[in-house]
């Protein structure tokens, strides 16, 4: 009988002094998180409107807005759960890490969105002008995140040509 009353009172005790503050913390990650998703969230909407308010055609809005919500939602994550008491150190180390080889495997693929921006941005070449990229002559008749395309005439028919963005910004183009 003796032990059962231990029990009860260790129980109590424990209730009393760690639920509590385990509650808290609770609370407090779920704040945090709430926070930082609801930043997300705000933060795609304002970037889809000013894009549609700039008339962007392109989708470069859309795509940084993806890009700030999924930022935004991983970062509270790993905050929210810093404030539970989480060690997240090897966590933030382990992203980090996937970070790194993420973006070594894409890199080619990261180049050509990084100069699309850049293209898009400070438009170097504009569509309907006639260029020589790569060796190919023609106008171009539009340009996205990935490539831009030329409208060429070879051996006496009309083609399409896909050129990769960073090379644009890798060799000498000719602007007629």
């Amino acid at each position: 009988m003796d032990s059962l009353l231990n029990i009860n009172d260790s129980l109590r005790h424990w209730f009393v002094t760690e639920a509590a503050g385990f509650a808290l913390h609770l609370a407090g990650g779920l704040l945090v998180f709430l926070f930082f998703y609801l930043a997300s969230i705000v933060s795609r909407w304002l970037l889809i409107r000013i894009g549609e308010k700039r008339g962007d055609t392109t989708g470069i809005y859309i795509l940084i807005s993806g890009v700030s919500k999924a930022a935004l939602n991983i970062f509270g994550a790993v905050t929210a759960l810093g404030t539970l008491g989480v060690d997240v150190s090897a966590l933030v180390a382990g992203l980090g890490l996937t970070g790194f080889a993420v973006g070594f495997a894409t890199k080619d693929i990261l180049s050509n969105v990084i100069s699309g921006f850049l293209i898009i941005m400070y438009q170097p070449i504009k569509i309907k002008q006639n260029v020589t990229i790569s060796g190919h002559q023609g106008s171009v008749s539009s340009i996205n995140i990935r490539y831009t395309t030329l409208s060429c005439m070879e051996e006496g028919k009309k083609v399409k040509i896909l050129i990769p963005n960073y090379k644009i910004f890798q060799e000498v183009i000719r602007v007629s």
